[in-house]
């Protein structure tokens, strides 16, 4: 029996971050649960990594979040964990809906919906 059949993928749960790792800024992450091919997602932050003197021209990088914005991708939620711009300064503010839900205490949501 090869290795694949004795362990159950069904309830595995992924880590993925998006940005932040090995760096100061840009702090995104995801975590799956779930089979590969229908997997429920989380996103623990959403934020800005800001240019650096070897980076002319570049204001703030952004975390690529295609991949979990790509279609068949079910992202259930956003978790902003506290009010500074290198955790939540990606987030569209200016009042605009979000097309998922989102959570956070009131400082950090203060300041995700803020112009």
């Amino acid at each position: 029996m090869s290795a694949k059949k004795k362990f159950d993928h069904g309830n595995d749960l992924v880590l993925l971050p998006l940005g932040g790792t090995g760096e100061i800024g840009m702090n995104c992450y995801c975590y799956g649960a779930g089979p590969a091919d229908d997997r429920s997602w989380l996103m623990v932050d959403l934020g800005v990594k800001f240019g650096e003197d070897s980076e002319p021209g570049i204001d703030v990088v952004l975390p690529d979040v295609s991949y979990i914005a790509g279609d068949g991708k079910r992202l259930h939620g956003i978790v902003l964990t506290h009010a500074h711009e290198d955790h939540l300064g990606a987030c569209p503010g200016s009042g605009r809906s979000s097309v998922v839900p989102s959570t956070a205490l009131p400082l950090p949501r203060s300041f995700s919906n803020s112009s």
